[in-house]
């Protein structure tokens, strides 16, 4: 760009505005423009204003203006709260109070002057901390997980698995039995919206797992996670870092507990920015599944009334849902199916996801360690049905939380833990055939591995020989025990009383392995009794070894010798007792007399 004085050089040298033109590279405009002689900058003057607000009054009308923005819109009344500070503020003067008053618009300086105190964020948090959060300030996320020594490292598929709740557009049926819902006598079906739960791979944002949960009320709870968990974690395993889930149900205690204890603790998303990749893929299916089925209840209040009057017209039991195109729950299921399927195909372009999920997780999975294999102790935490129980008349008794029905469940070695030990019984209730039974005893009352391996030797294939002589830890599997079926008063038939009498039986059997280890020359077992003080000592007699078990840290061992095979019908009381602080079997000769033999001599 030239400047004026070479513009002016030039032309007092009587060269033409064209040719100076050429020589500087520029327009001929931009030459006579450069000619002109300079002035003095024209003051602008224009019409005084009519009325001004001072600082103070304008940040006052901007705050009443603030208090009264809707939350169902983006703009800000300003013309009633100036007709408000006018009518009630004693900072309004008289004269500005007579304009406001009169004036149908208001000078636009004025409500420029009030309105640029009022920021977007300042409406939002008017509105509410949590919108806040989602509006005013974003973070932006990497695929990456950053370890404690501050190193980044890519997420890779079953690293991280994020999973949210949405409630159906659309609406099926099945089969129901109870007469108290409107339309169920006549068509023996009931509709429902039902909620999806979908588990995500962060990773990859491929949808891996997705579960259907048809209630009364349209909800969930946090049973119906743990049981959908439960099936993600049997098909794909345990993931390497753990669960991204929202608060609410996801942050339950029996939750947090089950992820704990298989190794994959759950981080919690305070707001939907931090899980807006599931939000995205609600949004999309949302629209595939009206495609396919063509329906939509829509989101807000007033559209698609058509189908909602529909919907009515169905829960109140006038029509059947049939009629009115909706799909028994097993074709749904298979549309929401084909639906998640179709979005796992189509390619993402995002500034994160790029490429088709089913392609990306492939490839992880193919370059990387497998993620390790759930076991069954793993999937028994996350059974839907939890619950405290006792064993009495060897049997433990649970109900269930929907149903109401009271389950009972048993096993032969209950008899090894004995009456009025305390477990915690899980099971699925669509599956009641059996239950886990975890420990819930500590310290002393806890039952040793061996021991109870000695009435159920099945059991022991779950520890290794060290520990064995170990008590049972708070929250660990036992085993599993079977559904107990109630038995009529009156039994005629043969088969199934002798069911009930073998159950009994082989009870019995498990009842009496004890008492035969503490008889020698008859059936030996791994312990033959064991002794407590009251003060956390523990003394216990080993049978067929001298080598001494070690209970627990304050356990004073006592070994004897094997067991004869020459004595035959020994009973409980020729067994010489045993001294608790001794340390290893005393002998008659030594054996200290008792006070009633220094007293009246030995029987």
């Amino acid at each position: 760009m030239p400047t004026a004085e070479q513009v002016q050089t030039l032309a007092q040298r009587g060269i033409h505005e064209a040719e100076i033109a050429h020589m500087l590279d520029c327009s001929p405009a931009t030459v006579r423009r450069l000619l002109k002689p300079r002035t003095a900058p024209v003051q602008r003057q224009g019409r005084p204003a009519v009325a001004t607000l001072t600082d103070e009054q304008a940040t006052e009308v901007a705050s009443t203006a603030l208090r009264m923005a809707a939350n169902t819109d983006d703009t800000v009344p300003t013309r009633m709260a100036f007709r408000l500070f006018a009518a009630e503020s004693p900072n309004c003067p008289e004269d500005l109070r007579k304009f406001i008053l009169a004036r149908e618009r208001l000078p636009e300086a004025m409500v420029r002057q009030v309105r640029s105190r009022i920021t977007p964020e300042q409406l939002e948090m008017h509105r509410g901390r949590k919108r806040s959060k989602l509006h005013v300030f974003t973070v932006q996320r990497s695929l990456t997980r950053r370890d404690e020594e501050g190193h980044d490292h890519d997420l890779r598929a079953m690293d991280l698995i994020t999973a949210d709740d949405a409630h159906f557009n659309v609406g099926f049926y099945y089969p129901c039995d109870d007469v108290r819902i409107p339309g169920v006598e006549k068509f023996g079906v009931r509709a429902a919206r039902a909620q999806n739960l979908v588990f995500a791979d962060i990773a990859t944002g491929r949808i891996i797992s997705q579960a259907i949960i048809a209630r009364y009320s349209d909800a969930y709870n946090q049973r119906d996670i743990r049981w959908a968990m439960m099936r993600l974690l049997r098909d794909h395993g345990v993931p390497r870092f753990g669960f991204y889930f929202e608060r609410g149900a996801w942050a339950s205690r029996e939750l947090s507990y089950a992820c704990d204890h298989i190794g994959s603790p759950i981080r919690h998303a305070y707001s939907a920015k931090g899980k807006s990749l599931i939000e995205h893929k609600f949004n999309e299916h949302q629209r595939v599944m009206s495609a396919k089925l063509r329906v939509n209840f829509g989101r807000t209040r007033g559209e698609f009334d058509w189908a909602g009057k529909d919907w009515c017209a169905v829960r109140e039991g006038k029509v059947h849902p049939r009629e009115l195109g909706y799909l028994p729950v097993e074709e749904f299921m298979q549309v929401v199916d084909e639906s998640w399927s179709f979005l796992n195909e189509i390619p993402m372009h995002g500034q994160l996801y790029k490429g088709i999920p089913d392609e990306t997780w492939e490839r992880h999975l193919a370059e990387d360690e497998p993620a390790r294999a759930a076991t069954a102790a793993d999937l028994w935490q996350f059974t839907p049905e939890r619950h405290e129980a006792t064993i009495r008349g060897g049997q433990v008794t649970a109900k269930c939380s929907d149903s109401g029905i009271v389950y009972y469940f048993t096993a032969p070695w209950f008899a090894a833990l004995g009456n009025g030990y305390k477990v915690t019984v899980c099971f699925d209730p669509s599956d009641p055939e059996r239950a886990a039974i975890i420990n819930r005893e500590i310290g002393a009352r806890a039952k040793v591995r061996g021991h109870v391996c000695s009435h159920a030797p099945e059991l022991a294939a779950q520890w290794n020989d060290a520990q064995m002589s170990q008590g049972l830890r708070f929250g660990e599997l036992i085993g599993v025990a079977e559904f107990n079926e109630r038995s009529p008063f009156i039994n005629e038939d043969w088969k199934s009383l002798r069911t009930t009498l073998k159950k009994r039986s082989e009870y019995y059997r498990y009842s009496r392995m004890l008492y035969r280890q503490l008889v020698p020359g008859r059936r030996r077992g791994a312990y033959a009794d064991e002794w407590r003080n009251g003060k956390g000592d523990a003394s216990r007699m080993e049978v067929g070894t001298t080598a001494p078990v070690e209970i627990t840290s304050s356990s004073r061992i006592t070994t004897a010798p094997a067991n004869p095979t020459t004595v035959r019908g020994l009973g409980l009381h020729d067994i010489p007792r045993i001294d608790r602080e001794s340390v290893a079997v005393p002998s008659q000769g030594d054996r200290r007399p008792t006070v009633a033999e220094e007293l009246f001599g030995k029987f």
